[in-house]
Formats: structure tokens, C-alpha cells, sequence
């Protein structure tokens, strides 16, 4: 009887084992308006970087990322949330050596090499690139545990990063603490091996492939499910339909078409990444900006500036009338001023007041001398339309739609392994709250690359249950129940 007893503790501790399909729930997070802003901003700079040295830059807007899960790293066990990402193939989290002066790092849970007795040296420097700028830190060996059930998948030699200085504010206000990269070895910063090629190696999974089923209820408890070593019957019906990886970096593949009323687009083919650690589905910025046009979205950007514009008109008309043109937008704190006593108003308009606000400004301003308010009105449009034209050279933004025009708006369908997976407007369009108001944000966002391609991310995943097949080199896609 000891030894059976014996026997039985001895297989709880070891966790999940080969036969076993290890279950993860997945927590849910809000979308926020103000952080898909910041999202935009950090894929622009990703674009640029992207086109400026011709090579593989990491796909990320992590910022609004809405899913994400638990880990413990050490022993005893540090807990952390993570983004379960199929876009990358590091796991870091903040580290205990970060600097004071690194407010995200501070800011979120951070791991402690000194209280771990399973802690392992490493020391090689790390360093990835994302839109925001570069995370860097060192590596590090550890225990590390995904507590899923029926038993949880514990590596004891796990190599990850502690990140010692992460990049500007998009890490700062991020819901998450680390990221858990789920993507192939071949793209692993440092060619460490990633968390999931771990699990395959060691036998600790029935089948080399994970799923995702992101639950898109938002009135729901459950956020959704990420199973390693096989599928989830109860999340999805029928047959996934099943298309080769391109190549083996990122989950790419190659789509037929995309269809879309009076709309050409990806006609002949196209390169698509099933991508869970990005919020919204990322295309070409031309693309984008003819699917937001044919769902009759409008840039945000747009709006912004021709808001701006109803209040700036009256203000510059009258201002124009005591203080020289030159000095109406200092005067206002939306440009620059050399004069002391207009400090104060550029505080209170904001330190970071855009540049398109005080050339909007300045246009206005320069004319408005000699014509009336009607004239500046018109001017004012024209400028912000040829603002979003100029934008969207480079990356097309969030766009806006009327939310109660949803229900008559256009499916969207992506032609995948001859099948077509259509997206309806309520799938596609994101409802998102700021300050107690309300919006509806296409989930269509601009992305120039060196190599065009389609980022399907939680918009896509969450209507159609996704299938990872590493040992086949495939991604599978079913309708999500």
C-alpha cells in the first residue's frame, strides 16, 4: 500500500504527462479606446523600422491585448500574467534587478532570482524589438509551471528573459505582466528554446499542437481556452479546414482571397499569420483603408481633426483680431511660443498637443485676416481630409463607425483552404468605452511591411476556433462555439 501511495504522489507531482490534454483558462481584459491609440502609434514605428532595415520585425500590439493567463515561475512559485502569443517565441517577465527609474517594470509583478531555490545563472544579454522601442534584460533558467487541468505542465529548465528595461508607455499601462511566445524556435531571440517546444521534447504533451478558443460574449465569466496537446471538442463544431505553414517563423499561410461588397482585395492570394497576441485584424494600408471606405468607417484621425476645427474657428477669429497671426497659436499653447506668459495655456492645452493641432492652427491663422468664419470652416475640411490622406501613406488608423448602422453593415469573408470564413459587422467592430461613452471601432487597422501580409488576430480567432499543429507544420480553423 506505501508504494502505490508512494507511486500515486510521485505521478501528481510530476503534472501533466504524455495522453493528457492540459487545459488553460484564459482571463478576459476590455478593450480601451485610448490604448488602441497607443497600439497604432507602436505599429507605425514598426512599419518604419520594418522598412528602414528590410528584416523580420515582431508584429506587436500587446498593449490591448485582451486575453491572457496565468504562469508561476520559481520555486516556491512567483506568479505572473502573460500573453499567450503565437507571434513571438520568448517568455520574459519584469525582472527584481530592474531599475526604480523603470516605471513599467515597477509597476507589475517581477521575478526574484534570490527567493528561488531552483533558480539557474545564465546571464547572456537579451534584447527584442517592438513597435515601442527595444526590451532588454538577461536570461535566466527556472522552474516554470502553466497550472492547467487536470494537471498543470511544470519544465524544470525553462531559459526566459528577465526584462530589465522595457519600452516607453506601452508596457506601462499594459494589463499583462510578461509574454509567453508561442511562435516556431526558428525566430527565438538567442535561439532559446521556446516554452512549447520544451513541452514537446519532454514528453510532457499528447500531441505537438496547441488550441485557442477566445470566448467573445462579453457578458461572459469565462474569457476563453488555450489547450495543449490536442482540441476542445465542446469549442468548436465541424471540421477545421487545414492550411500548411508557410514557413516556419511565424503561424503564416496562404489565403485565397479576401471578399468584401465592391471591394478588391488580396485577389490573387495573399500571406496571412493567425497571430493571439494582436487585438485587431492588421492589413495593407491601401487594403485597409478600401474595406474601411466600403463599411463606410471613418478615420479617426479625421474626426478628431474636424472636432478640433469646430472649436478652433471661432476662437481664431476672434483672437486674429488683437494678436498678430504669428502669435494666435502660441497664444492658444497649440504651438510653440517663445513667450513666457503663453507657458502656462500650452500646459493646460497638453504637453503633447499633435503636430497636425497646431498646423491646423497655423493654416487657420495665416487666413484668417481677410475671409470669414464660413471660409475658414471650409478650409479647416480640406485640411483634415488631406491630413488622412497623408496618413494613411503610412498607416492607415483606427476608424470609427456609426453603432447603429452595425447591423446593416457588409460581412467581410477571408477565403482560407477554399473555405470562406466571413466576419459579420457585429464580429468585426469593436465596441469600446472611454470616459462613459460608447464607440464603435472597425477592427480593420493599416500596416505596411516589406512583405504584405494579413494579421489575423483576436478579431479573427475569436469567431473561428484556431489549431496550431506543430507536428505538421499546419493551422486549422473551425467555427468557435
Amino acid at each position: 500500500m506505501a508504494q502505490i501511495l508512494g507511486a500515486l504522489v510521485l505521478l501528481a507531482l510530476a503534472g501533466a504527462g504524455r495522453g493528457d490534454l492540459v487545459r488553460m483558462p484564459l482571463r478576459k481584459a476590455p478593450l480601451d479606446r485610448s490604448l488602441l491609440e497607443i497600439d497604432r502609434k507602436g505599429l507605425r514605428e514598426a512599419q518604419r523600422s520594418a522598412a528602414a532595415n528590410r528584416e523580420i520585425v515582431p508584429l506587436r500590439n500587446f498593449l490591448n491585448a485582451q486575453y491572457y493567463g496565468a504562469i508561476t515561475l520559481g520555486t516556491p512559485p512567483q506568479d505572473f500574467s502573460v500573453v499567450f502569443d503565437t507571434g513571438s517565441s520568448n517568455l520574459w517577465v519584469p525582472s527584481a534587478t530592474c531599475k526604480w527609474t523603470d516605471l513599467p517594470c515597477l509597476l507589475h509583478k517581477k521575478y526574484d532570482s534570490t527567493k528561488s531555490t531552483t533558480y539557474m545563472a545564465n546571464g547572456e544579454s537579451f534584447s527584442i524589438r517592438y513597435g515601442s522601442g527595444s526590451l532588454s534584460g538577461f536570461l535566466s533558467q527556472d522552474a516554470l509551471t502553466l497550472p492547467g487541468t487536470p494537471a498543470p505542465i511544470a519544465i524544470p529548465d525553462q531559459i526566459f528573459a528577465e526584462a530589465t528595461s522595457e519600452p516607453g508607455i506601452a508596457f506601462l499601462l499594459a494589463k499583462f505582466d510578461g509574454i509567453l511566445g508561442l511562435a516556431w524556435p526558428q525566430i527565438s531571440v538567442d535561439g532559446v528554446d521556446p516554452p512549447f517546444t520544451k513541452m514537446v521534447q519532454e514528453g510532457l504533451i499528447d500531441k505537438p499542437l496547441f488550441s485557442f478558443w477566445m470566448n467573445r460574449d462579453p457578458d461572459a465569466e469565462a474569457g476563453g481556452e488555450i489547450v495543449f496537446g490536442g482540441m476542445d471538442p465542446k469549442h468548436y463544431e465541424g471540421e477545421h479546414v487545414w492550411v500548411s505553414v508557410s514557413k516556419e517563423s511565424y503561424w503564416d499561410f496562404h489565403m485565397d482571397k479576401i471578399e468584401v461588397p465592391g471591394v478588391s482585395v488580396c485577389e490573387y492570394g495573399c500571406i496571412g499569420i493567425a497571430d493571439t497576441g494582436t487585438s485587431l485584424l492588421v492589413g495593407p494600408s491601401d487594403d485597409i483603408k478600401k474595406i474601411n471606405e466600403a463599411i463606410n468607417a471613418t478615420a479617426t484621425i479625421s474626426t478628431a481633426c474636424s472636432r478640433k476645427a469646430t472649436t478652433l474657428v471661432p476662437q481664431v477669429a476672434d483672437l486674429v483680431k488683437s494678436v498678430a497671426s504669428d502669435q494666435v497659436c502660441g497664444t492658444l499653447g497649440l504651438c510653440e511660443s517663445d513667450e513666457p506668459q503663453y507657458a502656462t495655456t500650452r500646459k493646460l492645452a497638453g504637453e503633447f498637443s499633435d503636430d497636425w493641432t497646431c498646423q491646423l492652427c497655423k493654416r487657420m491663422a495665416a487666413e484668417a485676416q481677410e475671409v470669414d468664419e464660413d471660409y475658414l470652416e471650409r478650409m479647416a475640411d480640406s485640411f483634415c481630409s488631406d491630413l488622412v490622406d497623408a496618413e494613411s501613406n503610412e498607416s492607415v488608423g483606427a476608424a470609427t463607425v456609426d453603432c447603429s448602422l452595425v447591423p446593416q453593415m457588409p460581412d467581410v469573408a477571408f477565403v482560407i483552404g477554399g473555405k470562406s470564413f466571413k466576419l459579420t459587422a457585429e464580429q468585426y467592430v469593436l465596441k469600446v468605452t472611454q470616459f462613459g461613452q460608447t464607440q464603435c471601432i472597425s477592427g480593420f487597422q493599416g500596416l505596411d511591411l516589406p512583405t504584405p501580409m494579413w494579421i489575423l488576430g483576436d478579431v479573427f480567432i475569436g469567431a473561428y476556433h484556431t489549431v496550431f499543429d506543430y507536428g505538421n507544420a499546419r493551422v486549422g480553423f473551425a467555427n468557435s462555439v
